[in-house]
């Protein structure tokens, strides 16, 4: 479950609750052994893998969301050449005329 809380976002599963906010407090909060969310676990040393999942679950959510709410104003919706090779390594731009000369 993803959403927005006063000022900040947070994510939960089944079991586990991350929250930020906009003031840069971070939340950890297991909801089964701690239902009313009274001990902020963020900085337990043995939590830290729930918290890193948590929070790239929640940065892609984010991500996600964002691209989405400005899909309308995307100008270029697929490559910007025609060129296979457009933007990978070894690829050089074609020049009308060689670089510095004049026309």
């Amino acid at each position: 479950i993803f959403g927005m809380v006063s000022n900040g976002w947070m994510v939960q599963d089944a079991r586990w609750r991350l929250a930020k906010y906009s003031t840069g407090e971070t939340v950890l909060f297991d909801l089964q052994n701690d239902p009313n969310e009274q001990q902020n676990l963020i900085d337990s040393t043995e939590h830290q893998t729930v918290r890193q999942q948590l929070e790239m679950a929640l940065t892609q959510e984010i991500m996600r969301s964002l691209a989405l709410a400005h899909e309308e104003k995307r100008v270029y919706r697929s490559d910007l050449s025609q060129d296979i090779g457009y933007g990978r390594e070894g690829w050089q731009r074609p020049y009308p005329q060689p670089i510095g000369t004049a026309p």
